[in-house]
């Protein structure tokens, strides 16, 4: 009975803090063993939740990482980091972060590379946070369909379909940070299958080459906003006639207000099946003055169309079926 009695007076608090120290304690000795063996055998190694794996079996001081898997008790919020122990950490390797429906919300550190499918599927994943110059392979994000917000500064390259299927995004950023002049490289089709997108927000210049199909399956559009289009400087191949159903196929997009800061020229056909529901656009610098054929027939909500400079030519159906009543036709010298 005095034993019964001895463990009634045993409070519950204090037993769950011993529980709760020793699962500390076998936790720190686990990972001392773990950096004790690791610094043995240097094939790859934990921390922070994440698996670390040697390039090419090089292990010498100061020699690069690949990420190659993720434990999963880290919780909801990851941040990829870009040095480890003193090794730079390359890239995350193909498949790494595949299937999890854990993480929610992902920070890669700058100049991280992100192989193809290493966040295949991540059905729990909701924001993306690209600190700088990374690196996106193709399907790198694939069905991740709960992803609402992209983030990326000075970002490099992202590649085909490595967004594909995310129905829910919301807003797509690639932001340019100051004194930084480089360009984003596009594959086919980057993002695919947004339904009701607040913004696509480009503030870095983009090469624009032969293949020009950035966007598909994207339900609508409030803001567009591009750096360039239609700008030779940044033209691989000289073409200066990218119209929207290039850019986001040919059922186009339903974009609310379009901006563009550098064109040379506002080309034929530049809104053509994705003007139903425009209102408002803009382009801050232009070299042209011309607006070619047919180039916002039937946008028939579009009422404000801001250029800088006064227009020397606009092509036949220019503004057919359009709410502008009125334009500065002082310049013009060709309709």
């Amino acid at each position: 009975t005095g034993h019964l009695e001895g463990k009634r007076r045993f409070k519950a608090p204090v037993f769950v803090g011993i529980v709760a120290g020793a699962i500390i304690l076998t936790s720190a000795f686990a990972t001392f063993a773990h950096l004790q063996g690791y610094k043995e055998d240097k094939s790859q190694f934990f921390i922070q939740n994440l698996k670390y794996e040697f390039i090419d079996g090089n292990k010498e001081e100061g020699s690069p990482v690949f990420i190659t898997g993720y434990i999963g008790l880290g919780g909801e919020d990851v941040t990829i980091p870009n040095n480890v122990e003193g090794h730079p950490v390359q890239g995350i390797a193909q498949g790494a972060f595949a299937n999890n429906s854990i993480i929610e919300t992902l920070t890669v550190e700058k100049g991280v590379a992100i192989s193809v499918d290493a966040f295949y599927n991540c059905d729990s994943l909701q924001s993306i946070t690209l600190l700088g110059e990374n690196i996106i392979e193709e399907y790198a994000f694939a069905e991740c369909d709960e992803l609402t917000t992209i983030k990326a500064t000075d970002l490099l390259y992202a590649g085909n379909m490595a967004f594909s299927n995310a129905q829910n995004l919301k807003s797509f950023r690639i932001e340019t940070s100051a004194g930084n002049t480089g360009t984003v490289h596009f594959g086919e089709k980057v993002v695919t299958g947004a339904q009701e997108m607040q913004e696509i927000y480009i503030d870095r210049y983009i090469s624009y080459g032969d293949q020009v199909h950035y966007f598909d399956a994207i339900g609508s559009v409030e803001k567009l906003y591009l750096k360039n289009m239609n700008y030779a400087a940044y033209s691989e191949n000289g073409a200066l006639d990218t119209t929207l159903a290039d850019v986001f196929g040919d059922n186009g997009v339903d974009v609310k207000k379009f901006e563009i800061q550098f064109a040379d020229v506002i080309p034929a056909f530049l809104m053509e099946g994705s003007g139903q529901e425009i209102t408002e656009f803009t382009v801050r610098n232009i070299t042209e003055t011309t607006v070619g054929e047919a180039a916002f027939k039937d946008c028939t909500n579009l009422a404000t169309i801001n250029i800088p400079k006064l227009l020397t030519e606009v092509g036949a159906s220019a503004f057919e079926g359009t709410a502008i009543t009125s334009f500065n036709a002082l310049a013009l010298k060709k309709m």
